[in-house]
């Protein structure tokens, strides 16, 4: 079996409509593969088996089993201290991100199909266990104040100022570009601020050409025209990623805190949000220029650049995680031995739902990838197979709180 016909044969694993041979072969490639395969095929898996009707949902519990046996023996193969390693799947060793798509996939099974087991998340009847995200939802500020709720007015036009035509393009673009036919030019600049709720997401085409993708609960301010002759300057609160028009002669800059991005023409992404403990900048490509009170510091790609909200230390720089960090632009989440509570924080601005924290947690942190349009409550089941914390929904309330083994 190779990857494309595996990808191929997730539909009959999805449908339950295969043998034990061919299971068998399988699952001996999945035990072979490299990481990206092994995470590429189980997502395809979970997609079609999302897609299955919930009543009945035909798919093989002997398969369920032995992907839980073979994680069950991952687990036990991780070495400790002064131990030595267990011999263990490649693919199972290389992938924490394949485990929680597989422990997606099972407790969908597991759910679907009236399996409450220890999966349960504790809820009350009246507890909305079924959040899922706004989406493509703004706001956009005009210059003069008015106020346009992007998700409830119809494509193309919506505005025009000072010589620039505002566009919706779709459900999730909006668009600034100029009017050849407008004669004068404003003397001042005009601001708009386009704001992303909680559980939301939107991007933009500024007048310049450059690309910008809004993460939720953010928001960004910037000149409808950028007529300054030295900079184009943006305000940005919340987390987005830019894909910057080059123009040599008007460096653009992003700024936010006390700290401010400047570049020519790049990729980046910037994450500010106020309850986090500080500002990330990561570059994908091209150059960055950081700087914050009297510090300044160049960033390369695939470097990250990290400063304390409010400090006056220096900016620390280190290799990113690229993956991880623009997993919300590809509309997934994805943690790489991430500490529960920054992930819990992802999971509140996304959902908008509050979290509350019980017990000690400090040393509790996760690895997977999974799509952002899975509703919370299977978010939380494929968390909870890591038998590492364990939830219980009130409404749109979370209480988080350590894995006790009750067995």
């Amino acid at each position: 079996m190779n990857r494309y016909e595996a990808i191929l044969w997730t539909e009959k694993l999805a449908s339950g409509q295969y043998d034990q041979q061919e299971l068998n072969i399988f699952l001996e490639y999945l035990q072979n593969a490299n990481k990206e395969e092994v995470e590429e095929i189980l997502s395809v898996y979970h997609k079609k088996l999302s897609d299955q009707p919930s009543y009945p949902l035909q798919v093989s519990t002997g398969f369920m089993d032995q992907l839980k046996m073979l994680r069950s023996e991952a687990e036990e193969g991780i070495p400790l201290s002064g131990h030595s390693a267990k011999i263990i799947p490649a693919w199972l060793k290389l992938t924490a991100a394949a485990v929680l798509i597989l422990s997606l996939s099972i407790s969908f099974y597991l759910f679907t199909n009236g399996s409450k087991r220890s999966l349960d998340i504790v809820a009350s009847e009246k507890d909305t266990t079924w959040i899922m995200p706004e989406h493509n939802k703004a706001m956009l500020t005009l210059a003069d104040g008015s106020i346009i709720a992007l998700d409830a007015v119809t494509d193309g036009n919506i505005s025009e100022q000072h010589g620039v035509k505002v566009i919706k393009i779709d459900s999730a673009l909006l668009s600034y570009k100029n009017n050849n036919n407008h004669q004068s030019q404003p003397h001042a600049p005009a601001f708009n601020t386009i704001t992303v709720p909680v559980g939301g997401q939107y991007q933009l085409i500024l007048a310049d050409g450059s690309h910008v993708w809004l993460n939720s609960a953010s928001s960004l301010t910037f000149p409808v025209a950028f007529i300054e002759e030295k900079h184009r300057k943006v305000a940005l609160k919340g987390e987005a990623y830019f894909e910057i028009a080059k123009d040599a002669s008007k460096p653009f800059i992003v700024g936010t805190g006390n700290m401010q991005v400047e570049v020519l023409g790049t990729h980046f992404n910037v994450t500010a949000y106020p309850d986090e403990e500080d500002i990330k900048t990561t570059l994908l490509e091209g150059s960055v220029k950081l700087s914050s009170n009297n510090d300044q510091t160049l960033i390369r790609p695939g470097e990250q650049g990290i400063l304390l909200h409010g400090s006056t230390a220096p900016f620390k720089v280190g290799k990113a995680n690229i993956d991880e960090v623009i997993a919300w632009k590809e509309g997934r989440f994805r943690f790489d031995e991430m500490n529960i509570r920054p992930i819990m924080r992802q999971i509140s601005r996304w959902y908008d739902v509050a979290v509350v924290y019980e017990g000690d947690l400090s040393g509790i942190s996760l690895s997977g990838s999974v799509p952002r349009k899975e509703k919370v409550t299977q978010l939380l089941r494929a968390l909870e197979m890591s038998e590492r914390v364990k939830f219980e929904m009130k409404g749109n309330q979370i209480l988080v709180k350590p894995f006790v083994n009750q067995n």
